[in-house]
C-alpha cells in the first residue's frame, strides 16, 4: 500500500472514530519511536518494582516459571 493511500484511509478511520478509538489512535502515536526503546518507568512502576525487589532480598518467597505460568494461564 502506498503511503498517500494509507494516509488517506486512516483519514477515514478518524473522521468516523468513536472516542475510544481516537485515544487509542493518539496513545499508539505519542508511544511510537522508532528506536523502540521510548517506555518511561512511572512513579507506580519503580515503587512496585521497588517493593518487589525488597520484599526478594528479605527472603520472600517467589514463585518459579511453571508456577507463575500456571497462576496466569489456569493451566497445569
Amino acid at each position: 500500500m502506498e503511503i498517500n493511500e494509507l494516509r488517506e484511509k486512516l483519514r477515514e478511520y478518524v473522521k468516523g472514530a468513536d472516542e475510544p478509538l481516537l485515544e487509542m489512535l493518539y496513545e499508539v502515536a505519542v508511544g511510537y519511536s522508532r528506536d523502540g526503546d521510548s517506555y518511561v518507568f512511572t512513579k507506580e512502576d519503580i515503587e512496585l518494582l521497588d517493593q518487589r525487589r525488597n520484599a526478594r532480598l528479605a527472603g520472600e518467597e517467589g514463585y518459579d516459571w511453571e508456577t507463575a505460568r500456571e497462576m496466569i494461564t489456569g493451566s497445569k
